[in-house]
């Protein structure tokens, strides 16, 4: 779905209630616009994007590991394997 699409849908379905306006739209709808809020939330959050790049720097410097559940193991993660 696609932030015109939700735009659409949202200004169907305007009502009021008391003095405030109110949208109602049906549940899968919505879940379906909550899932792309989510990933738009994501994309713009500095510490998302801090986050990863802390990630792919501790992955670089081999700072995480592994564990093999089997083997009782730690194995060290490589770009690689990811």
């Amino acid at each position: 779905m696609t932030v015109s699409q939700i735009v659409e849908t949202t200004n169907k379905t305007k009502t009021q209630i008391g003095k405030k306006p109110v949208v109602v739209i049906p549940l899968r709808e919505w879940r379906v616009i909550e899932d792309v809020l989510e990933d738009y939330e994501a994309k713009i959050s500095m510490n998302y994007r801090a986050s990863i790049e802390q990630a792919r720097n501790q992955i670089k410097t081999k700072k995480i590991y592994s564990f093999d559940f089997t083997t009782g193991k730690t194995n060290r993660i490589t770009m690689k394997k990811l």
